[in-house]
């Protein structure tokens, strides 16, 4: 069954990712990712590019009220567009990178997850600056 993933990718700087970490529940941990070198390619999904230009003038058009935290861009996503590494000791681990040219930051809501008992799940940057999770 496929997952509705909904990217908002966010177009200006009043924009704040970080503001989601503090709404993330967490139980702490590093993905596996993070614990040692894994082989193979990670599977990137690239996201439409967001029309910034077209966005600015709207908000200029009305003086920037309400603030636009970002566009919201419908993704219908799945464990297939991810690929899968199973470990000598059995455990398995799921990876896919999210692209969008252009947008300033990422977000990502899910319209419909759920994991299964002991599964963990964690969201973080390219460059490890912040990751959000398990």
């Amino acid at each position: 069954m496929k997952s509705l993933l909904q990217i908002a990718a966010a177009l200006a700087a009043l924009s704040v990712v970080c503001g989601m970490a503090n709404a993330q529940v967490s139980e702490g941990g590093l993905p596996v990712g993070l614990q040692r070198p894994l082989p193979g390619t990670i599977p990137t999904v690239v996201l439409p590019a967001p029309d910034v230009a077209t966005y600015l003038a709207e908000d200029a058009a009305r003086n920037h009220r309400p603030l636009r935290y970002g566009a919201l861009v419908d993704a219908d996503l799945s464990l297939d567009d991810g690929a899968w590494l199973t470990f000598p000791d059995g455990s398995r681990a799921w990876r896919m990178r999210l692209a969008s040219p252009n947008a300033h930051s990422l977000a990502v809501e899910f319209a419909a997850f759920e994991l299964p008992e002991g599964a963990k799940f964690f969201v973080y940057h390219e460059e490890r600056a912040e990751i959000l999770g398990a």
